[in-house]
């Protein structure tokens, strides 16, 4: 008997204690009426196991051994939360509540973190929920520092795609989810929409994929409801968005909360999708190689970036190249390394690029989250000159880009000069050298001859002189086409660094505007022309150009 009356008065206050802490008199009227039937159905499987005559209560002799049991098996009861829907201190919270939109959570004297799906929203001294509806998966606490981490109930948006590339009439908005409107001009051909703005109500992270042309203008600003730019897109692709070229798109992945967000003024759009996507973080980036050397005009490395985990959902990059000498080496999309596919510094999904180098030095190049800034990889590479020594029995091959950069060559058969690449032929294998250092001084003319033309000057018969027997080129005279001082519009494109050359002033042989008898000159120490020219018969460098 005194163990049925145990049994009984334990059932009855388990059955208590579950009604006061199920149905919290501040918040029992949160409660559907679903609820209250799962309530129920948990309350009568508690009652079974009360009334089980095989069950062994000999640990509820006292009191004390009552309370333990009661506390035992309400943390083992799935125990429905309560709903806020006003404001709550974020010291109140308890695992499975529900915060509804407009709910109010508020820090107890110090700021506090807010994670959705495991995205950081909010730092501060409040958060108010004017998004979708979340459920407290759990709470920490450190030094008074709280992190609320709540996770997403069931997503309403509605995926859309419209392709408005060469439309026989203007697109059917009513065709929409509801709440997205749009407006533009219609152009009727692969230009799609003119000057497009569109509004797209969310309820969390969602990928937009947008079709544009590539004679739109390059900044798309995305706002908020409150008017606010969230972030600013910029379109890639080389070409238009149309029904074959379908590759021509970039995509922005949205990651906060519910919001109203607008894409304003695209210049020119024909395609604009969006897709609901259950937001991954990324974790780690990693790329194929720490360390690369390569040689001037030689062949590309390849850097591949890996995006951890693989169902990231941003897995979007930005390349950089970085470093003292960071002009040393550029980044393309293609092995060959075509010319106008070089890799930017805007986002981009291309995660295999193509490492060439350019000039000798030192670069570093990065790979970085487009998703986190703090997820990045990097690879040190060296960039040797390579075979920058001309052999005059060779073909002269893989000199092209050096006109671009100051890297210094050799010829095999002039010691102690060397030379600037400034112009080169594909097609005949014929590079063009600019001496840096001087090959003496010399008068233009000995004596004034009234007239500057170079064809008659002492300064050509001293330079043509220079691949005679003995002379510094006579070892190559058999491979030069031409041997001449630089004109005007020669010095012009050859950079500042070419022209400062060893510092010495030097001739060219064009006409200054002085007059008659003042051929034009380089300033050594600057780089810079003068172009009114020096007397004729004064002393400057030689620095001749060899073909």
């Amino acid at each position: 008997m005194a163990k049925r009356l145990r049994k009984r008065a334990i059932s009855i206050v388990l059955m208590l204690t579950m009604v006061f802490t199920l149905f919290p008199t501040t918040a029992i009227n949160a409660y559907a009426a679903e609820d209250i039937e799962e309530y129920s159905l948990f309350a009568e499987q508690q009652e079974e196991l009360v009334n089980d005559e095989d069950t062994d209560y000999s640990e509820y002799e006292d009191e004390q051994e009552n309370e333990e049991s009661v506390e035992v098996l309400e943390s083992e009861m799935s125990l429905l939360g309560t709903t806020y829907s006003s404001s709550v201190y974020i010291n109140a919270l308890a695992t499975g509540d529900i915060i509804e939109p407009t709910a109010m959570v508020q820090g107890v004297g110090t700021e506090f973190n807010v994670y959705i799906d495991d995205v950081l929203v909010n730092s501060g001294y409040q958060w108010i929920n004017q998004g979708g509806t979340y459920t407290v998966s759990s709470i920490s606490e450190n030094s008074g520092v709280y992190s609320l981490y709540l996770v997403s109930d069931a997503r309403t948006f509605v995926n859309f795609s419209m392709v408005m590339c060469n439309m026989p009439e203007e697109y059917d908005f009513t065709t929409l989810p509801e709440g997205v409107t749009f407006s533009g001009t219609w152009n009727s051909d692969q230009h799609g929409y003119r000057d497009f703005t569109i509004t797209v109500p969310v309820d969390g992270p969602v990928r937009f994929t947008i079709g544009d042309c590539r004679y739109a203008k390059n900044a798309i600003p995305v706002k908020n409801n409150a008017n606010e730019t969230i972030t600013t897109l910029s379109f890639p692709a080389s070409g238009c968005y149309g029904p074959t070229t379908t590759g021509n798109v970039f995509q922005y992945i949205y990651t906060g909360g519910a919001d109203t967000l607008k894409f304003d003024s695209i210049q020119y759009c024909n395609y604009f999708a969006a897709e609901a996507v259950d937001y991954v973080e990324v974790t780690g980036v990693s790329l194929n190689t720490s360390a690369e050397t390569l040689t001037v005009g030689g062949d590309a490395a390849t850097l591949t970036a890996t995006i951890e985990p693989a169902e990231a959902t941003d897995k979007t990059v930005k390349w950089s190249v970085d470093g003292t000498n960071a002009d040393a080496v550029k980044l393309y999309s293609d092995a060959d390394c075509t010319t106008g596919n070089e890799i930017g510094t805007d986002a981009t999904e291309t995660l295999t690029v193509y490492a060439k180098g350019i000039s000798a030095g030192s670069a570093t190049v990065t790979v970085t989250s487009n998703a986190d800034s703090t997820k990045c990889a990097s690879c040190e590479v060296t960039v040797n000159a390579g075979n920058t020594t001309f052999n005059p029995a060779s073909t002269y091959t893989g000199f092209g880009n050096l006109i671009s950069n100051d890297t210094e060559v050799n010829i095999s058969e002039v010691s102690g000069k060397t030379w600037y690449v400034i112009a080169y032929d594909d097609g005949s294998s014929t590079v063009t050298l600019l001496s840096k250092e001087g090959f003496g001084n010399k008068a233009f003319n000995s004596v004034s001859s009234g007239v500057t033309n170079y064809a008659t000057s002492d300064i050509k018969t001293y330079v043509d002189g220079l691949t005679g027997e003995g002379q510094p080129l006579a070892g190559i005279s058999s491979v030069i086409s031409d041997l001449t001082l630089i004109d005007e519009a020669t010095a012009d494109n050859v950079s500042v660094t070419k022209r400062k050359g060893a510092g010495t002033d030097w001739w060219l042989c064009s006409l200054g505007t002085a007059g008659a008898g003042y051929p034009m000159f380089v300033y050594g120490g600057s780089g810079a022309g003068n172009k009114d020219g020096g007397n004729e018969t004064g002393t400057l460098g030689v620095r001749p150009a060899l073909k």
